[in-house]
């Protein structure tokens, strides 16, 4: 695995190979790698936090009710703890 350890990271957390998660995304693996490195794009950070924590976009976009979610402006990261995500889902 390359890059800024995103795609590292959050093939770690879901036991999955690059290949799995490239699949899941509908990316090829190779588009994938490209784009994980230094500055990576927020699209890829939050596609593979979405696959992390479980989230599924369907639901979230085509709900009448978007969930109440904090907001964080920015590059930080919203830690699991103020998203109420217990600690095994990590």
């Amino acid at each position: 695995m390359h890059g800024n350890k995103h795609l590292a990271n959050a093939a770690r957390a879901l036991s999955l190979s690059d290949r799995e998660i490239a699949h899941r995304l509908g990316l090829s693996v190779a588009v994938l790698r490209s784009v994980d490195g230094a500055a990576s794009p927020e699209y890829l950070r939050l596609a593979l936090a979405a696959l992390v924590v479980g989230l599924d976009p369907d639901v979230v976009l085509k709900s009448d009710a978007v969930p109440s979610l904090p907001v964080q402006k920015g590059r930080e990261p919203i830690g699991h703890q103020s998203l109420n995500i217990p600690s095994g889902s990590q």
